[in-house]
């Protein structure tokens, strides 16, 4: 379990529910029962960015009835320094 929001939002986390890798939520149901319906992604650091990838719908996945092929969807790329700053407005840093 990550220390704090931050940490789960720099891809500092252990696989969600739903989830084989290590993948964050970043939508769910509106029902707030947690894991429900769950968009998870992969998000990679690097110097300069931060990167959402890999996107996955579980109760969508390639063995269903229903499924959603996310693999051509490129995700998103935000400026690091932006993406900090815009986490900071959110959650309080602790460092």
């Amino acid at each position: 379990m990550p220390a704090s929001l931050v940490d789960y939002f720099l891809g500092e986390n252990e696989a969600d529910e739903g989830s084989t890798e290590d993948k964050a939520t970043l939508l769910e149901c509106t029902c707030g029962c947690t894991g429900c319906w769950p968009l998870l992604c992969n998000i990679e650091v690097t110097n300069n960015s931060v990167i959402w990838k890999s996107f996955e719908q579980p109760n969508r996945a390639i063995d269903s009835h229903v499924y959603l092929d996310y693999s051509k969807f490129e995700g998103f790329c935000f400026d690091k320094e932006q993406y900090l700053k815009a986490l900071q407005q959110t959650v309080p840093f602790n460092n």
